[in-house]
């Protein structure tokens, strides 16, 4: 078991302990030491029962309960609750806005013990009378469960590529690539798949593939087709190009005057378009201004520029993360903890920032072609001010500006408040700036169009989160925003070393929408980026 399998565990007892209407105190116990085991850096499989046992908020009986499921591989608390929670009711812990003791009150009360009878409570607007929810609450609750039944059946790319990478290694290893591709969503690189393509000439490695996405029971549809060989580069182009890309070409050849790709585009007289921004919008307009080589890669970016460490919520050290950075080839690691505001991911206080700022200078006389950058991940409070005083934020590199709170906004409000944050002097690049969770959280609405004219204007950078589950802002704007002028930075958002390369989903992202790596500023050298902070 890894650390996340026994800090998601422990959660579950908590909310189980809850549901169950035991003690709250011990169920606060489980919430603490998930938060605690959250945070470890070293395997707790690594450690005996005495180091668990040194951790705050951990005794000893949890700390024996920790080490024990570590050898059993289940923890014997979680195996009795599940046993007495139908597994209908476990679901529905997982509706936002759905806390054990509202889901407690649901199902010990009024006998509600599925999602479904959840969602005709509100339909019928019943959920609203009954003590501790009100309308608001159940807006939100119908809301939230009819995002879920939307995303059913779709993951998210990183976890269709954990799919399909695995997949290669364990049947496909040195595979010929013309007689096995990936083709559709994920040859797109689209950030949500519902399913998962691809084609083969041969029938030996087509039934292989069945073979193991039966066996493993995928979680999202799966399929292989059998293409003829001298077919495979045509149905490669038609299963990898939406169907709106392939109406703007004048002319496709049938198959059997097929030759490739890059002929298709020549013969229409238009410039060639790589296989992920094939998504039937403005790729053609693209073409007429940039050229595939200028598209930013992964081996493009420089440095990393919004990420976290044991300051506030990360669970590596600040030299950790700075090592980890180097190691990646990258050529400057920023630093972005969170501010005072976020008292719930351990946001620095003005003395721990200059706490920080001493050690970073420290660092940095022990590295050579390589610098560790000042910055700060400030929360964007109600009224769009940041939470350090300016003098404060003078003495940063640069300052990441995010909202973190208050996402109940109508568009007006949440377009001022953004803004605000932009002309702020100190902000330099605008964090995560639509709010979204994929799968999980939908984006607040905004004006794109107002908010790129004042990143535009107040020379302020608007972050690609390449964090998997977020892949804020969405694909779709980076193209409109970028053709008027306004630079990226793509982050990972790291809270743990090895998410510093999740800056590819990012790229991704950027890749899809035809991003160009002159328009983003972890691709530049670090004294050109200073510059631009300067600005």
């Amino acid at each position: 078991m890894t650390n996340k399998d026994i800090a998601s565990q422990l959660k579950l007892i908590g909310q189980l302990k809850e549901l169950h209407r035991e003690d709250p105190f011990r169920a606060k116990a489980y919430y603490n030491a998930s938060f605690q085991v959250s945070r470890f850096t070293q395997p707790l499989i690594e450690m005996s029962e005495d180091d668990i046992l040194r951790f705050p908020k951990i005794g000893k009986g949890l700390a024996q309960k920790i080490h024990r499921a570590l050898k059993d591989g289940f923890f014997i608390d979680l195996e009795t609750y599940l046993s007495i929670t139908p597994s209908s009711v476990l679901e529905m812990l997982s509706i936002k806005n759905m806390g054990p003791s509202k889901l407690k009150v649901l199902w010990k009360e009024h006998n509600i013990t599925t999602t479904d009878a959840l969602l005709t409570l509100c339909e019928e607007n019943k959920l609203a009378a009954i003590s501790g929810f009100g309308a608001k609450t159940q807006d939100a609750i119908k809301a939230s469960i009819l995002f879920s039944k939307q995303n059913e059946g779709k993951i998210l790319l990183a976890s269709a590529l954990q799919i399909t990478n695995q997949l290669q290694h364990d049947i496909l290893q040195d595979i010929d690539p013309n007689l096995f591709c990936i083709v559709g969503q994920m040859a797109m690189q689209n950030n949500i798949i519902d399913h998962i393509e691809f084609i083969t000439s041969s029938t030996q490695i087509k039934s292989l593939v069945e073979d193991y996405v039966h066996t493993h029971v995928l979680a999202v549809k799966t399929t292989v087709y059998l293409v003829e060989k001298a077919d495979f580069s045509y149905e490669k182009f038609m299963r990898s190009s939406s169907q709106a890309h392939v109406k703007m070409l004048d002319h496709i050849p049938p198959k059997k005057e097929w030759v490739s790709s890059e002929d298709l585009y020549k013969k229409n007289k238009m410039p060639y378009i790589i296989l992920p921004m094939r998504n039937g919008k403005d790729e053609f307009k693209w073409g007429k201004k940039y050229s595939p080589e200028q598209v930013v890669s992964f081996s493009d970016l420089k440095g990393a520029l919004h990420n976290h460490s044991t300051y506030s919520d990360g669970q590596h050290t600040l030299k950790d993360m700075a090592d980890a950075s180097k190691a990646l080839g990258l050529h400057y690691f920023g630093i972005a903890d969170h501010s005072k505001t976020a008292v719930y991911a351990n946001g620095l206080s003005i003395a721990r920032l200059e706490k920080q700022i001493i050690e970073i200078d420290q660092l940095n006389t022990g590295y050579t072609d390589f610098q560790v950058l000042k910055g700060t991940e400030s929360d964007i409070l109600g009224d769009g001010s940041l939470d350090y005083p300016s003098d404060v934020l003078d003495r940063l590199d640069y300052v990441v500006a995010s909202i973190h709170n208050g996402f109940n906004m109508s568009k007006e409000k949440a377009t001022q408040r953004l803004i605000k944050a932009i002309e702020h002097p100190n902000t330099s690049i605008l964090g995560h700036l639509s709010g979204r969770l994929l799968l999980r959280r939908k984006s607040y609405e905004l004006d794109y169009e107002k908010i790129t004219d004042a990143c535009i204007s107040n020379k302020v950078a608007i972050e690609i989160n390449a964090n998997p589950n977020r892949l804020d802002i969405d694909w779709s704007y980076i193209f409109k925003a970028m053709d008027k002028g306004a630079y990226f930075s793509i982050n990972s958002d790291a809270h743990h070393k090895d998410s510093l390369s999740d800056m590819q989903y990012g790229v991704y992202s950027a890749q899809k929408a035809g991003l160009i790596k002159q328009r983003v500023i972890n691709s530049f050298a670090l004294n050109d980026l200073m510059l631009f902070f300067k600005k």
